[in-house]
């Protein structure tokens, strides 16, 4: 792909959404963002002018075709919850050669920059330390989020996972004991984060067939049965004594 990316402010083609929103972000943190810095992006600008040209096709002759893989129910450190999804774009160019483009969808990056500073307080130096990821896809009980992304795609989706984020823009994903897969999309919704989380752990591991209401009834069995063996024990404890307290007599003694 013979494509050099210019600075921002002279961009002569057109800029992928999300490789714009960085720029934007970067600009308003005070920094300038060459989208040639990184390759991702470099690859984003490229494969949109391919996009594009198979927009300005006739319907019939377009080939875009846009995969979405997995998608990523993330809990954050505040307990809030997003959604993110990979998706692979595939498109022939004009000398009708396939393309593809895979990229990660819903995160954003934060720069953390650091300032250098002399004695006199003047800053020497200030740059970008670390980038940490800002998730844009809000999960809703719904899934009207989620239904939109499936909707989006033009195969059927069904890798559904639930994980942690984490404070890292490039690796957003906790990669732990948290990455569990969920195989049915109606559990995917319905259960809670941590329902999801605790299922492998009860012997529910990736099936297809919903498994969440036999997760829940073992769940409810579990805690009657925890509550009987509790209410034995309380019935079952030999009662301790009780013991009195004796006051000893006063002796008065004559003056």
């Amino acid at each position: 792909m013979a494509y050099s990316p210019i600075l921002p402010t002279e961009v002569q083609l057109p800029i992928p959404e999300r490789v714009q929103r960085k720029i934007d972000i970067y600009r308003q943190a005070g920094f300038i963002w060459h989208p040639k810095k990184d390759g991702k992006d470099r690859e984003e600008i490229a494969f949109h002018q391919v996009v594009l040209y198979d927009k300005s096709l006739e319907e019939k002759d377009r080939t875009l075709l846009n995969l979405v893989n997995q998608i990523y129910r993330v809990k954050d450190s505040k307990g809030l919850e997003w959604i993110c999804y990979t998706v692979r774009q595939i498109c022939r160019n004009r000398a009708r050669k396939e393309e593809t483009f895979d990229n990660l969808i819903g995160v954003d990056p934060i720069p953390i920059p650091i300032e250098q500073i002399d004695e006199n307080g003047r800053v020497l130096d200030r740059y970008v330390k670390e980038e940490k990821p800002r998730f844009l896809i809000e999960w809703d009980k719904e899934g009207k989020n989620l239904q939109k992304i499936l909707d989006s795609s033009d195969k059927e989706v069904t890798d559904f996972y639930v994980a942690t984020a984490t404070e890292n823009y490039k690796s957003p994903i906790a990669n732990d004991r948290t990455l569990q897969v969920v195989g049915n999309k109606d559990d995917f919704i319905n259960g809670t984060w941590d329902e999801l989380q605790n299922m492998p752990f009860k012997g529910y591991t990736k099936s297809t067939e919903p498994q969440l209401k036999l997760y829940r009834d073992q769940m409810a069995t579990e805690r009657r049965q925890y509550e009987q063996a509790a209410n034995k024990l309380e019935e079952n404890k030999i009662p301790q004594p009780q013991t009195q307290t004796i006051e000893s007599p006063q002796i008065k003694t004559k003056r």
